[in-house]
């Protein structure tokens, strides 16, 4: 018994000394990262710019500290560079998504922020990724942007798939359906970017007859239907089957991501019941295509 009280507090020890660890690192990136932005900062002098609402929105978001010199059109050039950046994921998202209109929301990873350039196919380039969110759909939005050294900017986008994950989900379910009981509910989510070659014109059958290199991650919803847990993961062996039937030939050139969980209740109760009301019987993640089932 001392042998096993004397193992917990071991690795109750290392966790600690983990999390202290961990604590300490991410505070000293963080000091250096504001250190690096003061001396930045006394290195430039402030600049005028007309800036727009829009304008005014991101910065905030993204110097909040400057709220006083935002508010009056003075920046520092690497937070016009910044915005600049911004203004170009905008315009290439509104003249490739006509009748749309984008927000920033926040930055996902800056690779600049410490200045210099990374090495991507022997050229030099800066690359970040942007959040967004389209105006009337609420949808967010990724952008990736590239500036290589002779000015190139090459920008991808997966708002191509906001109305095709509909789709999609709806011919998984359709396709399940016939195949097992119990599917409630089938999603389907894009993260894939892609440039200019995937637009508003690209469809959910392009996608399933693989004519675009993209691969949805797709979360299936079933019913438990007062199934055990076991019996739920013996019965997840069936739906293995119908989605690697469903998928087909496409496994020999790609990879699908599927994410399922059988709750406790009817289809009708699942449905009506919130997010944080489910009850859980059984979930699992599967891999489904050239990489095998992980």
């Amino acid at each position: 018994m001392n042998r096993i009280r004397k193992r917990i507090l071991r690795i109750g020890i290392m966790v600690g000394v983990a999390a202290i660890l961990f604590i300490a690192v991410g505070g000293f990136i963080a000091y250096k990262i504001t250190k690096y932005n003061q001396l930045r900062k006394k290195a430039m002098t402030l600049e005028a710019h007309e800036l727009t609402e829009k304008d005014k929105e991101f910065l905030n978001r993204k110097y909040p500290e400057d709220a006083d010199n935002i508010e009056a059109g003075m920046l520092y050039p690497y937070q016009y560079g910044k915005l600049e950046s911004a203004r170009k994921d905008i315009a290439y998202l509104e003249e490739k998504y006509p009748g749309y209109g984008f927000v920033f929301l926040h930055i996902n990873g800056d690779a600049d922020l410490f200045g210099g350039f990374g090495k991507r196919n022997k050229s030099s380039y800066r690359h970040s990724s942007w959040c967004l969110m389209e105006e009337t759909s609420g949808r967010e939005v990724t952008v990736h942007q590239w500036i290589y050294e002779d000015g190139t900017v090459v920008l991808k986008d997966n708002f191509y798939g906001y109305g095709i994950e509909e789709d999609y989900a709806a011919y998984y379910k359709e396709q399940l359906e016939q195949r097992i009981d119990g599917v409630v509910e089938v999603r389907a989510h894009i993260s894939d970017v892609h440039g200019d070659e995937y637009d508003s014109s690209t469809t959910a059958q392009d996608i399933i007859d693989g004519k675009f290199d993209v691969q949805p991650d797709v979360t299936i919803i079933l019913s438990a239907d007062g199934r055990t847990e076991e019996e739920c993961e013996a019965f997840s062996k069936s739906l293995v089957s119908a989605l690697r039937e469903i998928t087909g030939q496409r496994l020999v050139e790609a990879s699908y991501k599927f994410n399922y969980s059988f709750y406790e209740g009817t289809e009708e109760e699942i449905l009506n019941r919130k997010e944080n009301e489910l009850v859980s019987v059984y979930h699992d993640y599967k891999r489904l295509g050239n990489l095998g089932w992980e």
